[in-house]
């Protein structure tokens, strides 16, 4: 028998719910659990559904949260890549060398960090050693920024924009360890290779990012900073192309 939420659907309890094993926890790698997080997505909303959020909406406050339905998404300016994006996308749109804090799941605890295309190859592999995760990645100046805006609403109310001084310089943001500034590329270890339940690199086959007075072969004779500058250009062109 189910329960029932006030004002929602009905729900089956965990042991109902073929999202959940035996054990009582959810079965991520399952077509249940993706039914259950779509289930949720149409479920009535304590919010207040509006069609849009403004500047003056936000300024006089607000009591309750504000929801908009994706059919009305296209008000908010808001732009996103493609619900088809992959971690091997993400990889290669920001830059696969680039080194990420890794989060072991069971133990919360986050002591190694791997490169993108590293962790793009773990989610790749089926079945997975273990429930790992990347909390969060700053894509601005990448390929994969420029296919991301915040909605309309979010600039004029926010303290960095509104706030900082016109004349000052804002820092720039530098991916960790990739080398693409012309710094020394880092590598991860060999703990975290394990972790992914990765094979160990193989040493011999490594090369070292040179600096910018270098000229070393990199991805057949060219620069990788080359390639993922003309990488952005591109990017930065078809989100333009592709903007109302």
């Amino acid at each position: 028998m189910g329960t029932k939420r006030k004002g929602g659907p009905q729900l089956r309890k965990r042991d109902e719910n073929p999202a959940y094993n035996k054990e009582n926890k959810l079965v991520f790698d399952c077509k249940e659990f993706v039914e259950l997080l779509d289930s949720h997505a149409t479920a009535p909303s304590p919010g207040l559904e509006v069609e849009t959020v403004d500047e003056a909406t936000l300024r006089n406050g607000v009591r309750q949260p504000l929801v908009v339905r994706a059919p009305h998404k296209a008000s908010l300016g808001l732009r996103m890549p493609s619900a088809e994006l992959a971690p091997r996308d993400v990889a290669r749109l920001t830059c696969p060398r680039s080194l990420v804090p890794v989060l072991d799941v069971r133990s919360q605890s986050s002591s190694q960090r791997v490169s993108l295309d590293e962790w793009a190859e773990y989610w790749e592999r089926t079945p997975r050693p273990r429930v790992l995760n990347v909390i969060s990645l700053e894509v601005s100046g990448s390929p994969l920024g420029s296919l991301v805006k915040a909605p309309n609403f979010v600039k004029p109310v926010d303290w960095v924009s509104a706030a900082w001084p016109a004349k000052a310089a804002r820092p720039k943001f530098q991916h960790v360890g990739c080398g693409c500034d012309g710094g020394k590329r880092v590598l991860s270890s060999k703990p975290a290779r394990r972790l992914l339940g990765l094979a160990p690199r193989d040493e011999t086959c490594v090369t070292a990012v040179p600096g910018p007075a270098a000229a070393g072969p990199i991805m057949g004779e060219v620069p990788l900073s080359a390639v993922f500058q003309a990488c952005a250009n591109g990017m930065a062109a078809a989100a333009a192309a592709a903007a109302p």
